[in-house]
């Protein structure tokens, strides 16, 4: 098996990205706080350590584009054009995150011609019956760095014949920048509903108002006011324009605030409650609760609910998912 290979964008201001073309892992997000150098997303320090047994049995998509489906298909099967299709069951009765071998497995080719030092371009094919979904996709997935420190990821997905697709991008969050767990971080939505879950954590297809949820999100919500369960729902992000601000995260030393922007319909919180004990020698140490995730998707299980947006890809067209990752550093 090769190994992880690294490709670094950096911007005038000294902030730089880190990308692996195994999984399209975001390895690392250092920024610049009052001259110190900080990594607001969990990742590894040694990029070979993603291929560690421990570590794919474990498998908390740390820093991974997530395919073909993000989030839980209820029963692990779907039907399309009068056809079920049967895909792997790998969480419990249900499918998550595409299955035991999805995109966050996958090698991506990096497209030297259309990269640079702020962007890198990437391509893979999805060949049809992969993980049991129907139609092969050929994906093309873009990050930019720009001059603000904004990092706009751009998945554009081709479908051949019909089928579904629901990507996004799993990085884990922790704006301290140290092995601080997260429960001092503020999360904001800017959403109107949510998707009520079943005991599975799949939607049941309920649309409940956001001021029927537990915690008013709307408003900066302490991450520790939301323990011991923590956070993982999926919310209706607030749609004026294609590209909406869904939300922020801000550090407990309040020193960085991490707005989210996009095109999705919808945008998955979770605080990382499952995220695994597991230590990388001389690195990374994982635990319950040590980042957040903010990820912009496709409503959750929408094959199974008519009266949430479709994820259908028709043949022969693209479809289109852009992200919005701007860290604002307070002087």
């Amino acid at each position: 098996m090769p190994l992880p290979v690294q490709y670094k964008l950096e911007n005038v201001s000294g902030t730089s990205v880190i990308i692996l073309d195994y999984g399209l892992t975001l390895q690392a997000f250092n920024i610049i706080v009052r001259g110190v150098s900080r990594n607001i997303v969990l990742g590894f320090q040694d990029p070979d350590f993603y291929l560690d047994e421990e570590y794919l049995n474990q498998n908390p998509y740390l820093g991974n584009v997530i395919g073909r489906y993000t989030n839980r298909i209820k029963g692990g099967n779907f039907e399309l054009n009068g056809k079920r299709y049967q895909l792997p069951k790998n969480n419990g009765e249900n499918t998550i995150h595409g299955g035991f071998n999805g995109f966050n497995r996958k090698w991506w080719s990096y497209i030297p011609e259309l990269s640079n030092a702020q962007k890198a371009v990437f391509t893979c094919t999805s060949e049809d019956g992969d993980e049991g979904f129907p139609g092969q996709l050929d994906i093309t997935a873009t990050y930019h760095l720009d001059d603000d420190n904004g990092l706009h990821i751009d998945y554009k997905i081709f479908a051949h014949s019909d089928s579904v697709a629901n990507l996004t991008e799993h990085s884990y969050f922790n704006l301290n920048g140290d092995g601080s767990l997260n429960s001092d971080h503020y999360i904001q939505a800017n959403v109107n509903a949510y998707l009520e879950q079943d005991s599975d954590l799949c939607p049941n297809g309920n649309l409940p108002s956001i001021s029927q949820f537990r915690e008013n999100i709307r408003n900066p919500t302490l991450l520790e006011s939301l323990l011991p369960e923590g956070i993982d729902t999926t919310f209706v992000i607030d749609k004026g324009d294609s590209l909406a601000h869904a939300g922020s995260i801000e550090s407990g030393d309040y020193l960085v605030k991490l707005e989210v922007w996009t095109d999705a319909p919808c945008i998955h919180i979770y605080s990382g409650a499952m995220l695994p004990i597991l230590n990388e020698p001389d690195g990374l140490s994982l635990r319950p609760f040590r980042g957040v995730c903010m990820e912009c998707q496709g409503y959750t299980d929408a094959v199974h609910h008519p009266n949430f947006q479709s994820t259908l890809i028709k043949a022969g067209e693209t479809q289109s998912r852009n992200i919005i990752y701007r860290p604002l550093i307070a002087d």
